[in-house]
């Protein structure tokens, strides 16, 4: 029996946890305690990847991968211990749904360990080659052509569909990372790290739906949600970048125009879109081909500073 990818997905889930909720806790420090919670794993994760992204920029992921950890860490310690949480057992019982779906989802781990490939598609193929790219290579770096025609750089065409094309490379890029810091390749990292994506989905679904929806009903419905089997169909497809983010997309924008939000609460949402929109392919969204299934409109600041924010995000309901 191996524990380690799963030991591995609960520990990313802890980190981008504690460091979702260092953001919330400085940015909005009156958040309710149960929607902190549930939006603190996906800030967690959009914080990491802003930095990630930068440095990449300007050299491999590999370079920086273990001191942007420690860094990440040094940040999570401190703001904890200037401010604690005050969640509950009431509070912290949301994440039992959420861990028996990574347990059920990643059953083959404990069988295969590392070596779990799941369905292993020519997606899960190309988000790791690219991964391979970025944490090699700065995102500008040119490959060689003659080690292309060689067939020696295979990772290397991924540059004409990140530089020259402009796609979103986000969820490419947390596996890099991912496989920076504990030194090993992608290819093994993968279903450990969507494993942990779906929790985010779960969670930010559930923190965006408190609006509409009592603390029972939450709690079924996070249920339903976390063993949901077009979920587990999404992560052993190793959808990761279409599934969850085209369902967070749906569940989120949906609870954000439903019901008013206030100042206090821009910041978590915000975090949220980032993380979808970069973790997004750059595939045409519905509202580029069918401009009149445009609904409403909703604009909010990225950040908590209703009078002077610092940018603002555009949200757009269809149907």
């Amino acid at each position: 029996m191996f524990l380690g990818p799963i030991v591995l997905s609960f520990a990313l889930l802890a980190f981008w946890t504690a460091l979702g909720w260092s953001l919330i806790a400085f940015a909005t420090p009156r958040a309710r305690p149960l929607q902190a919670l549930f939006l603190a794993p996906v800030s967690g994760a959009a914080i990491t990847m802003l930095p990630v992204f930068w440095l990449n920029l300007a050299m491999p992921i590999s370079s920086f991968a273990g001191p942007l950890f420690v860094v990440l860490c040094a940040i999570t310690i401190a703001a904890w211990i200037w401010r604690r949480p005050s969640w509950t057992r009431g509070d912290l019982i949301f994440f039992l749904p959420v861990v028996v779906a990574i347990i059920v989802f990643g059953l083959p781990t404990f069988r295969f360990g590392f070596d779990w490939m799941a369905n292993a598609n020519d997606d899960w193929a190309n988000y790791n080659l690219r991964a391979l790219r970025l944490l090699n290579n700065s995102f500008f770096q040119q490959p060689s052509l003659e080690a292309m025609k060689a067939g020696r750089d295979y990772p290397g065409f991924f540059w004409f569909m990140d530089v020259a094309s402009g796609t979103r490379p986000g969820s490419d890029m947390l596996l890099a990372w991912v496989s920076g810091v504990i030194g090993k390749s992608p290819f093994f990292v993968f279903m450990p790290l969507i494993l942990v994506f779906h929790a985010l989905l779960c969670f930010a679904a559930a923190g965006l739906a408190m609006a509409s929806l009592r603390r029972r009903y939450l709690f079924a419905a996070l249920v339903l949600t976390a063993l949901a089997p077009l979920n587990l169909y999404a992560v052993h497809q190793q959808l990761i970048a279409q599934g969850p983010a085209y369902l967070q997309r749906r569940l989120g924008m949906e609870s954000l125009l439903e019901s008013p939000i206030g100042a206090s609460d821009y910041m978590c949402p915000s975090c949220t879109l980032y993380f979808e929109l970069s973790i997004l392919p750059a595939q045409p969204s519905p509202t580029e081909h069918y401009p009149g299934c445009i609904r409403r409109r909703f604009d909010f600041p990225l950040f908590s500073c209703p009078k002077r924010p610092f940018c603002a995000v555009r949200v757009f309901e269809v149907g």
